[in-house]
């Protein structure tokens, strides 16, 4: 099995002059284990420029803009992911020393000569010359960018709403097995319907930037869908045929469910920050409520109903500390972003 072993998890280039060409140092992407290890590297941070050749990786700085720069780059592979620290300051390239100007090199040569020789006036002191003085320009306020606010990511965004239109949906079928109405009302799962397929539509814009979470989100909502259409089109079948498909969608969403949660535990146990525990337990609870649903199935709203609720809604709960530890996460690698107002 690979196991990814990064040489350094932190590349600091110092001082550099603005508008120099940035060296570029490398990170040397080893294979602890067996196996291929596909490792990608990519960063949010666009002042960093990445070169990957095999399992050699090149980072350089864009010197363009003066500041501090502390910023990540994040590799995955088949061996598990690391992140890279990258720091850099950019410090303003010296100025040139302005020369004598040639005006006065002229007035110097049509001076008139000075009598050296002793006179009545030889014990008065020579008068000084005038010479330019050298002034140093420094910027005022006008002239330096002010920082750019620091502003989440529309990935970042579509995430937290994501999750919020997920827990919804868990929330509604939670309440669909407590309260007899919504147990006997065929409303309720096109409300699911809709929902999910706004919800998919929410992540897809996520999941090339947080591929993780975003995977996790778009597997209960599809499951979620394809539930919903499942009960609207066995609504008024015979019970046989309604218990049939349900029951195997129950099974097989069990499953998948724990295998994802076993994915997650080997993410965490790696140090990978782009999933959390709170995941892990909502697919817990969601495997559990799929589970009872399987025995409650064909029964009337009871007993065993009543627990399957209260797994789907601990489901629900799980989500909201889920989606407070994914926007921390989203804001922090906001906020490591350098600002690149004054950049031409």
């Amino acid at each position: 099995m690979p196991r990814l072993e990064p040489s350094t998890t932190l590349v600091d280039f110092g001082s550099l002059r603005q508008n120099s060409q940035s060296p570029e140092l490398s990170v040397r992407l080893r294979n602890a284990g067996d196996g291929n290890l596909n490792a990608r590297a990519s960063t949010q941070a666009s002042w960093v420029q990445l070169r990957q050749v095999g399992d050699d990786l090149y980072i350089g700085v864009d010197t363009g803009v003066v500041s501090e720069y502390e910023g990540a780059v994040t590799v995955e592979s088949d061996g598990g992911s690391a992140t890279i620290a990258v720091k850099a300051s950019v410090v303003p390239a010296p100025q040139p020393v302005p020369g004598p100007a040639a005006g006065n090199s002229a007035s110097a040569k049509a001076a008139p000569a000075v009598d050296a020789s002793p006179g009545p006036d030889s014990q008065q002191a020579a008068a000084p010359v005038d010479r330019p003085a050298r002034t140093r320009t420094e910027p005022t306020p006008d002239t330096v960018p002010p920082p750019a606010a620091k502003v989440r990511s529309g990935a970042a965004m579509l995430l937290d709403a994501g999750y919020i239109v997920l827990a919804a949906v868990f929330l509604i079928v939670a309440l669909d097995t407590f309260i007899r109405a919504m147990f006997t009302s065929i409303s309720t799962w096109w409300v699911v319907f809709v929902a999910c397929i706004v919800g998919i539509v929410i992540i897809l814009g996520a999941i090339r930037q947080y591929s993780a979470r975003a995977s996790i989100l778009i597997w209960a909502m599809a499951w979620s869908l394809i539930y919903s259409i499942s009960v609207i089109a066995t609504w008024h079948s015979s019970l046989s045929t309604a218990k049939a498909v349900l029951r195997a969608e129950y099974i097989g969403g069990a499953v998948i469910s724990v295998a994802l949660c076993i994915w997650i535990a080997s993410l965490l146990s790696n140090g990978n920050r782009n999933v959390d525990l709170f995941l892990a337990i909502f697919l817990g609870c969601f495997s559990v409520s799929l589970v009872l649903a399987t025995f409650a199935i064909g029964k009337p709203l009871g007993p065993i109903w009543y627990a399957t609720g209260v797994a789907t809604l601990a489901a629900a709960l799980a989500l909201i500390p889920s989606l407070v530890q994914a926007h921390s996460v989203t804001r922090a690698a906001a906020e490591r972003a350098p600002s690149h107002a004054g950049k031409p």
